[in-house]
């Protein structure tokens, strides 16, 4: 037998020369040395497959669920509901009484098969159709939450959602402020259902004693109404558990009452009472210094009501406080009273003048320092600071970039404060323009081009200039020379400017010289002045250079070669640069004699 119910049976084939089984031809085997051949016959029977089809896998109540056989062979059904109930037709339709899970099998047999029969199960899943629920607390108490539970679905929609922790969980959390009727969607695989629920917030009224004021060692009945039970805390109670309390508080105290309501709200309230009441303890400084003119704020502290006196001015009184001005020295009373008793206190306002005083006005050119002091105090205080070389003392040096008025707050030994002013003005340098640096041919008289806004004015210079304070003078330096104009204001500001005067190249050149060994004028020498680059070429009447230099402070001795020059007149030749890069061509003679 194989597992599929095939049977298999061997049997002798013929031996020897018999053949009892045809054979198929061109069929060969391995040789067995036995004398007979081995036949074989195949029973093949007919087998069966249980199989079972459902629309789904579960069903809601009240439902009749169809199961189909697909079955393969067999001719016999048994199912088995799982709920007690069975059944021997091919494909039945069944119905189910209650929830749960069943177990579904099917048994198919056929008694003339070689496997007589074979079994199919399956699971199915019978559900009730939802009813949706809520559970919670239907009284909330202000200040509290309601924990809300949903049942009867899988998936769940909460409504109105402003005052709930989500909208769509099993549990969620309400805190509405007035009371309000939740709804709830319950969802599943069998249908939709709604549920209601309220949440209620009583509106619960009580009342308790309002904030008092006592005096000290006094005693005080407190109320509370609108409640079932009491609960009192704090110091010095009688009938902590009573609507009705006695308190001898010692000093000021927060009172607090726990008050349970017949909805079962516990609401906790407040009562502060004021034990600072006493007979009024006025305590004013004795004597207090009041500078001439000024006011003084007297403001005793503790006192609910008070009367002072003399009045001045009835409008001098801020509630308890006074202002005082006075010109002389005076004593004020005052006097205050309440439940608790009576007090009275005096101050002695004691008048000063002032004194003191500030000097240094004064003018100063712009960079320079001004001395300013005050005197006749005992602390001092300048202001603006900035320019100063210290604001606190009598005395300090100002330095300031443009005019500015100093003040100074000078306090006597009595505390007396009075403002003074000194004003340091400040000038600006004069303008001076000594004119631009220029060039000037030698021995050329020309005049200087000055120019400022004052009237006081004086040249300095080493070398001579015609007028000295005059802006245009005249000058014929035989050198390059620096010319100052020198201004001054009116308050002594003084200025100054230069001009550079330089002297064009200037050179003289002889006309006859005496080479014969006497000392005395034995050389051709030429002098000039400002010369920055100097050339010299002498020829003889033949047009031969007989001496070049290029050094103006050499000199022609009369030779040539070594040997004296005879008697004659030479023609020169000059090419020089001065100072100002100017070109200059001299040509003439000399005379050569003995």
């Amino acid at each position: 037998f194989d597992k599929n119910g095939k049977i298999y049976q061997a049997v002798c084939a013929g031996c020897q020369g018999n053949n009892d089984f045809p054979t198929t031809p061109n069929v060969v085997s391995n040789t067995n040395g036995a004398p007979c051949n081995l036949g074989a016959f195949k029973f093949d029977l007919e087998s069966i497959s249980s199989s079972i089809s459902i629309p789904n896998y579960f069903a809601c109540l009240p439902n009749s669920y169809q199961f189909t056989s697909l079955s393969q062979g067999g001719n016999q059904y048994l199912w088995d509901f799982g709920d007690g109930n069975t059944s021997n037709i091919d494909s039945p339709n069944h119905n189910y009484s209650d929830t749960g899970t069943y177990n579904v099998s099917l048994i198919v047999s056929d008694s003339n098969a070689c496997v007589l029969s074979d079994t199919a199960n399956i699971q199915i899943n019978i559900y009730a159709v939802n009813n949706a629920l809520v559970i919670g607390d239907s009284v909330l108490c202000p200040g509290t939450v309601s924990t809300l539970n949903a049942y009867g679905g899988s998936q769940f929609i909460w409504s109105p959602t402003n005052s709930l922790s989500d909208s769509l969980s099993q549990q969620v959390i309400a805190t509405p402020s007035v009371s309000t009727t939740y709804m709830l969607i319950a969802i599943d695989s069998c249908g939709v259902d709604t549920a209601y629920f309220d949440v209620n917030i009583p509106n619960d009224i009580y009342q308790t004693s309002s904030d008092s004021v006592i005096c000290k060692e006094d005693s005080l009945t407190l109320f509370a109404n609108g409640g079932i039970t009491y609960r009192w805390s704090g110091t010095n109670i009688l009938y902590i558990d009573s609507a009705n309390p006695i308190i001898s508080p010692t000093q000021s105290t927060m009172y607090y009452v726990d008050i349970t309501t017949p909805n079962g709200c516990v609401y906790t309230d407040s009562v502060y009472i004021d034990v600072d009441i006493s007979i009024p303890n006025i305590i004013l400084q004795d004597t207090v210094n009041l500078c001439f003119g000024d006011s003084l704020l007297v403001a005793p502290s503790n006192i609910e009501s008070a009367i002072w006196s003399p009045l001045i001015n009835p409008y001098d009184t801020i509630g308890n406080n006074i202002w005082i001005k006075s010109d002389s020295n005076m004593t004020f009373y005052m006097s205050s009273q309440n439940a608790c008793g009576q007090s009275s206190d005096s101050i002695v306002v004691l008048v000063f003048g002032y004194s003191g005083s500030a000097f240094g006005d004064t003018s100063i050119c712009i960079g320079d320092t001004a001395e300013i002091y005050a005197k006749d105090g005992i602390e001092y205080f300048w202001y603006p600071g900035n320019n100063l070389s210290n604001y606190d003392s009598s005395w300090t040096y100002a330095f300031p970039l443009q005019n500015t008025l100093y003040k100074v707050i000078v306090e006597n030994s009595f505390g007396c404060k009075d403002t003074f002013e000194v004003s340091v003005n400040v000038a600006p340098y004069p303008i001076v323009n000594a004119g631009t640096d220029f060039w000037m041919n030698f021995g050329e008289p020309i005049s200087l081009n000055g120019n400022t806004n004052t009237t006081n004015y004086f040249w300095e210079s080493s070398s001579w200039v015609s007028c000295y304070n005059c802006l245009n003078p005249q000058i014929n330096p035989t050198e390059t020379t620096l010319y100052i104009l020198n201004v001054t204001d009116s308050i002594g500001c003084l200025a100054s400017d230069t001009v550079e005067v330089n002297i064009r190249g200037s050179i003289f050149v002889p006309n006859t010289f005496t080479p014969n060994g006497d000392l005395k004028n034995d050389e051709f020498e030429i002098v000039g002045e400002n010369i920055k680059s100097f050339q010299l070429w002498i020829y003889n009447r033949w047009g031969e250079e007989i001496y070049h230099t290029t050094e103006i402070n050499n000199f022609w001795d009369g030779k040539y070669l070594g040997n004296k020059c005879k008697i004659d007149s030479y023609i020169w030749k000059i090419e020089y640069f001065d100072f100002d890069n100017t070109f200059n061509t001299l040509k003439g003679h000399i005379n050569l004699l003995e």
